[in-house]
């Protein structure tokens, strides 16, 4: 009986941790139950609530927290029960239910909260798809009120609140209206404000509220958007504020903006988001604080910018330096002394591809200007007329100015290069402006004045020049006057004792040019007791002169008494650098009677022949103007 007695206990003493472990898995089981109807509950009970405005919802996994609330991944909203047609997809997504709250106000409240997910919007047309979205929400009687909304799109920082209104309860209909999204607003709002990724970042903040009671849904918005040193199209900014009242109807907003060199404050609008561009009006301000008034559209889905009209007194070459691609293309050896009035009319401005044209540009008012010729600056003052810029040349129409004590018209199309289907008329320049590209001291030109009259194409670069002018200089100092001088020269050397005169000459050429080469018609100099005549060719691609010419010297008292003049053939050759005039073959000199026009060569009567060192190797033309056509390196 006692070992019985002692032997009893101990079997049972060892089945109480078994029986502990059993009401532990059965209590875990129970929770593990609990939990799993706790989260079908809350699922179902936001299907329902979604169901009743024929919105469906579907999800890869999803948990419940008593004291957090519901959490779903990969959430998607449909608008159709057969889950094929998706509106709204949030990688996260946590949904609190606040059961005492709700009995306390008798109605269905959730507070929705994210937390850096991806937030993709769907519509007829497409997705959107935004990141890093923050969000905190309330949903009660079919209103959802956000008092944050973060999100944030390459350079662009969102911060949003308002509400989106689905329809409360007494407002349902027994057919709810479908749930329709339009993101063509959105798509807009997004291609507009395209900015470079490794630059400032652009804030945009404001209310936001959407009323899908409405079929399509109706939304407004208060916005204001703000950044510095930004990047926009290309365009560097240094600080860019833009307001805007928007609604699915369109917007009205103010926009300015500060360059590197002045800055705008236009006026926008637009109409309809999906077919009418944005219209804009307002001031441009130069440096300086002159002002243009303009007034244009913005088309962001084609990426055009159309000034319509600008006008007014602003610097607009500087203005168009803060758009690279409008700055690549203009003149940078040019610079602005006195800016006119003036009104441009049509500028499109491709943002994309970073191209642009202009239909005109029409100076009310001189322009004062210079230019940086060969290393010189050149003053252009008292500049007319107008240009416009194809997009690949300039267009010059009735271009006048004041150039060198003289006066420049122009017209044609400029391409970088050639000046094509050029007028160009120079007239009565000072030579002695002309100092420092000639290589002389300017006084020693006295008051010689030159003139050029030109058609065709015209360019630095010989090659391109094509067509045919004229050239005269009045009034110059024969030294400076092409085959005067040196003709005096080889006279010399004829005649003992003659003396060179130290007045003034003329000369006067016909040309015709063809890729450079130059054929001169006619040419005549005449200075003094001498007259030059002749033709023949300047090559400026090969850089080699060959010309003919007859040099004619009148009597001179004391040496030539006799209405006689001495008649020498000349042959003018060498490199433009070695230019040499010699007397044709054996160096004869003729004598002819005065008044004679023309004589042929080869027929000179009562010929002496010229004899030393001048024959062979002729007098140095030292004519440096040429240099100023050559190829550039």
């Amino acid at each position: 009986m006692n070992e019985k007695a002692g032997a009893d206990p101990r079997p049972r003493r060892r089945r109480w941790p078994w029986v502990l472990l059993v009401l532990v898995l059965l209590l875990c089981g129970g929770l593990w139950g609990a939990y799993e109807w706790a989260t079908a509950k809350a699922v179902a009970t936001l299907n329902s609530r979604l169901a009743e405005r024929s919105l469906y919802l579907s999800y890869t996994s999803g948990s419940w927290v008593p004291w957090k609330g519901l959490g779903l991944e990969n959430m998607v909203l449909y608008q159709d029960e057969a889950r094929t047609k998706p509106l709204i997809a949030l990688s996260n997504l946590d949904v609190e239910l606040p059961w005492q709250e709700m009995a306390a106000h008798h109605e269905f409240i959730s507070r929705w909260k994210l937390s850096d997910a991806t937030l993709e919007l769907h519509d007829p047309k497409g997705k959107v798809t935004l990141e890093h979205v923050s969000m905190e929400a309330v949903v009660r009687d079919g209103v959802i009120e956000y008092s944050r909304l973060d999100l944030k799109n390459g350079p662009r920082l969102f911060s949003f609140s308002g509400a989106i209104h689905l329809g409360s309860d007494k407002e349902k209909e027994e057919s709810p209206k479908e749930f329709v999204m339009d993101l063509d607003p959105m798509r807009s709002i997004l291609d507009a404000l395209d900015f470079k990724e490794d630059a400032g970042v652009f804030h945009i903040s404001g209310k936001v509220s959407f009323d899908a009671r409405e079929t399509p849904m109706t939304w407004s918005a208060d916005l204001i958007g703000e950044g510095e040193h930004v990047i926009w199209q290309g365009v560097p900014m240094h600080k860019a504020v833009m307001k805007a009242a928007m609604s699915q109807s369109g917007f009205t907003g103010t926009c300015s903006i500060a360059f590197a060199k002045g800055g705008t404050d236009l006026d926008l609008d637009l109409k309809d988001w999906r077919d009418a561009p944005m219209s804009f009006s307002g001031k441009i301000t130069d440096s300086e604080g002159r002002i243009n008034q303009c007034k244009g559209t913005y088309r962001g889905k084609d990426d055009v910018v159309v000034v319509e009209e600008m006008q007014g007194k602003a610097n607009m070459l500087e203005f168009l330096g803060n758009f690279p691609a409008m700055n690549a293309q203009l003149p940078k050896e040019v610079q602005v002394r006195a800016y006119p009035d003036m009104v441009m009319k049509n500028l499109v401005w491709k943002t994309k591809e970073g191209t642009w044209t202009m239909s005109s540009l029409h100076l009310r008012s001189p322009l004062e200007l210079s230019v940086k010729v060969e290393g010189h600056s050149l003053p252009v003052d008292q500049v007319k007329g107008e240009v416009a810029y194809t997009g690949t040349a300039w267009k010059f129409s009735d271009i006048s100015a004041k150039v060198l004590g003289g006066t420049l018209s122009l017209q044609g199309m400029h391409d970088g290069k050639v000046l094509r289907d050029a007028t160009v008329s120079v007239q009565n320049v000072r030579m002695a402006d002309l100092g420092p590209w000639l290589g002389e001291n300017g006084s020693s030109f006295g008051k010689a004045l030159a003139s050029l009259s030109y058609k065709g194409d015209f360019a630095v670069e010989p090659e391109h020049l094509t067509g045919s002018g004229s050239i005269q200089i009045e009034n110059s100092p024969t030294v400076h006057v092409p085959l005067l001088d040196e003709t005096y020269a080889l006279f010399a050397a004829l005649i003992p004792g003659l003396k060179r005169e130290s007045g003034n000459g003329e000369m006067s050429g016909q040309f015709t040019s063809k890729q450079g080469v130059l054929t001169f018609s006619s040419f005549k100099a005449n200075g003094g007791s001498v007259t030059v005549t002749g033709s023949g060719t300047v090559d400026l691609v090969r850089r080699t002169v060959a010309a003919t010419a007859q040099g004619r010297l009148r009597g001179v008292g004391g040496v030539v008494t006799a209405p006689i003049s001495r008649l020498m053939e000349m042959e003018v050759s060498g490199p433009l650098d070695d230019i040499r005039v010699r007397p044709a073959g054996d160096g004869l000199v003729g004598n002819v009677v005065d008044g004679t026009v023309d004589v042929a060569r080869g027929t000179i009567k009562g010929a002496t022949k010229v004899t030393g060192s001048v024959v062979k190797e002729g007098v140095k033309i030292p004519f440096r103007a040429l240099n100023l056509f050559r190829k550039k390196k």
